[in-house]
């Protein structure tokens, strides 16, 4: 049965990113069945005569567009149907990350199972590459509800995405190219925790260094009360806000993990398990990790006693020890 995760118990929008991430954390535990209920979803989802603009669907009338961000679960015609959420992109970097799923669950249970969709999707994703100078960049993508296409500049951290992307799929030319244009943009000490531990989990073994920065310059590493622990982690922008992101602690255990630091893999994992909450669902007790520790500073949104799908998935990760953007050997 086809099926795709909310980002909480009992919620509404199911995001192609996180969905990801679970199909990834699944293939991590060996569970094939689970994985593949996600990924069965999108590679039917594919359906080149669809004429609902608005459809989670790869195609619009024949063209290409790629998968909406957020998609939420509508019901008519006794028929059940995910539609895109409100001014939703169909982000570049989302349909990266669903071929990483693709390979990895491919790989591990030694099939191919799910190459054509990701050949369908890098298609898309080489077709909105654009050369700057030696190098270059994949471009952003439809976006707000496909009212445009692309903004004028590429993404970073899309583009990281994109780098390994391209060597996953062999397109060692592509990848070079991106590398051109990429690299240069990223040796500044106050960008975006993800440029960081991405970076890493990209360029593996081979860019440990960056991750000196979240680690020693001041406005990342933060120490917090949850949930009566005590836990020590990273902020997702440098600031002096006194907070912890659940997904920032995943992937840079990942990231350790990657660039051969065994101990500091370990050590942020545990830190990350020491967010680890009970919630009560449908008369059972579950077990979640929050997107932040804190619901402060642009994450008021945050129910700090409500597990998040991501967090729960670079927590898989990280505990198996998993590298999502490069496939094991």
């Amino acid at each position: 049965e086809k099926q795709l995760l909310s980002d909480t118990l009992g919620g509404a929008i199911a995001q192609t990113f996180n969905n990801a991430l679970a199909a990834m954390a699944y293939t991590a535990l060996g569970e094939e069945e689970r994985a593949g209920r996600i990924l069965d979803f999108y590679r039917d989802a594919t359906v080149k005569d669809n004429d609902d603009q608005f459809l989670q669907n790869l195609y619009y009338k024949g063209e290409a567009r790629g998968f909406f961000q957020n998609a939420w679960l509508t019901e008519g015609d006794g028929h059940k149907r995910f539609h895109c959420a409100k001014d939703s992109d169909r982000w570049m970097g989302d349909m990266a990350w669903l071929v990483f799923a693709c390979k990895q669950f491919d790989a591990r249970f030694n099939t191919d199972r799910y190459e054509g969709l990701a050949q369908e999707l890098f298609a898309l994703l080489k077709s909105w590459y654009v050369p700057q100078g030696e190098g270059g960049y994949f471009a952003h993508g439809w976006r707000k509800s496909d009212t445009y296409l692309h903004e004028d500049h590429g993404h970073h951290e899309g583009n990281i995405d994109a780098y390994a992307l391209c060597v996953m799929m062999g397109d060692l030319e592509t990848a070079g190219k991106i590398s051109v244009w990429l690299k240069p943009q990223l040796t500044r000490d106050d960008m975006p925790l993800d440029l960081y531990g991405w970076r890493a989990l990209a360029f593996a073994p081979n860019e440990a260094e960056c991750l000196k920065i979240p680690e020693t310059v001041p406005g990342y590493k933060k120490t917090v009360i949850f949930n009566q622990k005590r836990v020590i982690g990273f902020t997702s922008f440098r600031n002096q806000d006194n907070n912890i992101w659940g997904d920032g602690l995943g992937h840079i255990s990942c990231a350790y993990s990657a660039v051969n630091n065994p101990e500091k893999a370990r050590f942020y994992l545990e830190q990350l398990g020491n967010m680890i909450i009970p919630e009560s669902y449908n008369g059972t007790t579950e077990y979640g990790i929050p997107y932040t520790a804190c619901n402060t500073r642009d994450y008021e949104w945050v129910n700090t006693r409500e597990g998040f799908v991501s967090c729960a998935a670079w927590y898989i990760m990280a505990a198996q020890r998993m590298n999502p953007m490069q496939i094991s050997k």
